[in-house]
């Protein structure tokens, strides 16, 4: 046998370093989309309490015809008319 011949190539079998990292952004996008089903206090009076995270920050005000999104920021109740 020659030195040619005892050469071996060894191939890891690692997955590529892109493909994980797309494989992670898509995790990572998931996670996000479904934190956003927490966002789903509503109701048809005006809100009044204080929020104790991000995501009760946000209320969905409907009564009737009237659609508002209430949005607290710095403790104080803003609304946007939605149509």
């Amino acid at each position: 046998m020659t030195k040619k011949e005892k050469v071996e190539k060894i191939k890891y079998d690692v997955p590529d370093f892109e493909e994980q990292m797309k494989v992670q952004g898509d995790l990572e996008l998931s996670r996000r989309f479904f934190e956003t089903y927490k966002i789903k206090k509503s109701g048809a009076s005006v809100p009044n309490y204080a929020p104790k995270n991000f995501y009760e920050q946000f209320y969905l005000y409907k009564n009737g015809a009237t659609y508002r999104l209430y949005i607290n920021i710095n403790n104080d109740w803003k609304y946007i008319a939605l149509t």
